[in-house]
């Protein structure tokens, strides 16, 4: 029977699953619901663990071993403590890594060289590393402390800004209509328990919204995007300060918030205008194809 690894990605916003066979082609995949570690219990996590393995073992894949990146997870306590919980539940699987969801995009993304992966989703952060070892991290405090520049910073400056228009304390934006129609609502007073009862979520779904408008040339909406990327482009600064990397370094854009062309071209520009060799391109390999190999490493460096 073929032995396969899979990778675990669990983001804010979403949940990706891969099936690696040992010679690295995926040949399975899932995406369910996303979490960030410092949202929710545990059990939480570990559920979501479990469900990505059955679906993707459901026709009898024997599975050897298991690379985990969840948001969120960032101290050595948290990490060994859901290590453990997820051995006790499987005792089959003799592999097992868990670490953060930047950690399996910076390494889907670099494999192992240096330069800077920036991953933005409903948060944001970056990470980066040069030839003689040096790790950085920068951002990812979470919706409440920071996570300028990305989709849940674009969503509440959207809707914030269409209040403050709305109640005619703010320059006009197509804003308002886009978000009253999304929430079905006739004015905002009516989306409050909307946005409350969940939201981190509901407010990052908004970023779609701010760069449509922003497209259509609304001037609202650009100022937001003007500023968030370049918020983007000064956490790449505080990087690359902290380390050795040639005038051309290679900085990766991960993430769902970077699927978007335009906030991608935008973002780009940002960080060339401080750094203009530096080359900046999307991340092809997903996080959670960084999560099987850094386990197919684990499992090679034992056999």
């Amino acid at each position: 029977m073929s032995k396969y690894i899979v990778g675990i990605d669990i983001g804010g916003t979403s949940t990706k699953g891969v099936l690696l066979s040992l010679s690295g082609k995926v040949e399975d995949s899932v995406i369910t619901t996303g979490l960030n570690y410092q949202l929710v219990p545990q059990e939480y996590v570990v559920h979501t663990v479990l469900y990505v393995l059955e679906f993707l073992s459901r026709s009898g894949q024997e599975i050897q071993g298991v690379g985990v990146g969840v948001a969120g997870l960032y101290r050595d306590e948290e990490r060994q403590g859901l290590l453990s919980a997820l051995k006790e539940q499987l005792e089959d699987i003799g592999h097992i890594v868990v670490t953060s969801d930047l950690e399996t995009a910076a390494y889907a993304a670099l494999l192992g060289r240096p330069g800077v992966v920036v991953v933005g989703g409903t948060g944001l952060i970056a990470y980066g590393q040069d030839a003689l070892g040096h790790k950085v991290r920068r951002g990812g405090y979470g919706f409440l402390l920071g996570d300028e520049g990305s989709g849940f910073w674009l969503g509440l400056q959207g809707l914030m800004a269409a209040i403050k228009a709305f109640e005619q304390r703010g320059p006009a934006t197509q804003l308002v209509e886009k978000i009253l129609e999304k929430t079905a609502m006739e004015n905002f007073v009516e989306a409050i328990p909307y946005f409350y009862a969940d939201p981190q979520k509901r407010i990052a779904d908004l970023a779609p919204l701010v760069l449509d408008a922003a497209m259509a040339q609304d001037t609202v909406a650009e100022r937001i995007v003007e500023e968030g990327t370049e918020e983007v482009a000064r956490l790449v600064e505080s990087t690359v300060r902290e380390l050795q990397l040639p005038e051309d370094f290679m900085v990766k854009l991960s993430g769902g918030i970077f699927q978007n062309a335009y906030y991608f071209h935008r973002t780009r520009q940002a960080i060339q205008k401080a750094f203009p060799r530096a080359r900046v391109e999307h991340s092809v390999a997903t996080p959670a194809y960084g999560a099987a190999l850094i386990a197919m490493k684990d499992l090679l460096s034992v056999l």
